[in-house]
């Protein structure tokens, strides 16, 4: 039995034991990834803007990479890190004198807004 299957039937006695009686396939997958067919747990599931009616729902595993949360993470990355570079190191950047502590700091400079981004995003779109 393949590991989706398995979920599938799990998805079915969950609705089973709260009472609702799946009609059809469109109904089940409601607590699984739309991306992995993984269990979708409360708490660890992500609702973005969708076509469909009901949006896209995306596991922990899943909605960190979601395309539209990778590019606006990216984008707030490259501006927020390059002004906050700028100030914070420009002059040793002007003078190139780059020492050790530095090489570390520039990306993590970058960093910090880039998982600033992905957890906002992601706490907005927590389901």
């Amino acid at each position: 039995m393949a590991a989706g299957t398995f979920r599938f039937w799990i998805v079915v006695a969950l609705h089973a034991s709260q009472g609702a009686e799946p009609d059809s396939d469109s109904d089940v997958p409601a607590l699984v990834c739309r991306r992995c067919d993984r269990l979708a747990l409360p708490g660890r599931r992500f609702r973005f803007a969708s076509q469909a009616r009901a949006g896209l729902l995306l596991c922990l595993r899943c909605a960190p990479r979601h395309p539209p949360v990778l590019r606006r993470a990216l984008l707030t990355s490259l501006v927020v890190g390059t002004v906050l570079t700028l100030i914070n190191q420009g002059d040793a950047l002007v003078t190139t004198t780059l020492t050790p502590v530095l090489i570390w700091k520039i990306p993590l400079t970058y960093f910090v807004p880039f998982a600033v981004s992905t957890y906002s995003a992601l706490a907005i779109s927590r389901d």
